[in-house]
């Protein structure tokens, strides 16, 4: 294996079982972009590769591979396929126990930070919109949502929860159609007044434009009659929305830039952190227009 300047000629990321819109999304883009140019400043290389288990997929040749990020919903019998002396770093992957260690983002602080800045407003009647049951963040930003009206002793009632179920069969981590939690939002929405949500949490900023889409057209004014925030800070999104989104925004260049720390240093054997270690990274709310404070009463 050529090295140059103790960084592997060839650096694999491998996406495994993710979707489709993951893919193409800025932010995946944003980060595969920022850990490519990274390495070709040291010297090195990197290869993307997509793999998909439940299409039965073999897994392409690694002997030129050095060292290996891994990224999305493995299952437990994945590991068992990478070359046993690459140094290896999870990125943004489904924790399984194994010898690597993980790098991925605090959904649950996300979830949490969001039902906050409600409380935080007055709101205390705070709904959580997510067009999938089985996507890993989503599910993680509904416990942090839970945990912030736990922390209130406010319990969330099942009519302000709406978590689309997907087929059992499906390894990657699928989303349906956000146009899909129409039915379930105009159900919410049409409650009598005083047992009607003031707020929701959307699971990303796509379920927030969904959101913003059927109140434009059912006549509920954001923010006046219901307060909604995203998460992701997705500019092909937010740059379009009015009024303005709060979202909470992770900055994937940062995330890009640890991880390709923490691989050099592991390539370098001379780790930054202990191993194996899980550490999670967090981004901050941003606070925009789609707000309104309540009063306490």
């Amino acid at each position: 294996m050529e090295v140059t300047r103790g960084v592997p000629e060839v650096i694999a990321l491998i996406w495994v079982n993710t979707t489709e819109s993951w893919r193409h999304s800025h932010l995946a883009h944003l980060l595969i972009q920022t850990i490519s140019e990274r390495l070709e400043a040291q010297g090195g290389r990197l290869r993307t590769i997509y793999h998909n288990e439940l299409e039965g997929e073999t897994l392409p040749d690694l002997h030129d591979v050095g060292a290996l990020f891994v990224a999305g919903a493995p299952r437990s019998d994945f590991w068992e396929k990478l070359p046993e002396n690459a140094p290896r770093l999870n990125l943004l992957c489904k924790p399984y126990p194994t010898e690597g260690s993980f790098l991925d983002i605090d959904s649950l602080h996300t979830g949490y930070a969001l039902t906050q800045h409600l409380l935080d407003h007055g709101h205390r009647r705070i709904a959580f919109v997510s067009n999938s049951r089985k996507h890993r963040s989503f599910n993680s930003r509904y416990l942090g949502y839970y945990r912030a009206l736990d922390e209130y002793e406010l319990e969330p009632q099942c009519d302000w929860v709406i978590r689309l179920s997907q087929p059992e069969d499906m390894l990657v981590e699928t989303t349906r159609p956000t146009s899909d939690i129409e039915l379930p939002l105009a159900e919410m929405l049409t409650l009598p007044l005083a047992f009607r949500p003031t707020a929701i949490v959307a699971a990303n900023d796509w379920v927030a434009a969904a959101i913003y889409q059927y109140a434009h057209r059912a006549g509920v004014k954001i923010p006046e009659d219901l307060s909604v925030v995203g998460c992701d800070n997705d500019p092909g999104i937010c740059d379009f929305l009015k009024p303005a989104l709060t979202t909470f925004s992770i900055s994937y260049i940062e995330l890009a830039n640890d991880a390709v720390d923490w691989m050099l240093s592991l390539v370098n054997g001379k780790p930054l952190l202990s191993q194996p270690v899980m550490m999670q990274f967090r981004g901050e709310l941003i606070a925009r227009d789609s707000v309104r404070h309540l009063s306490e009463t």
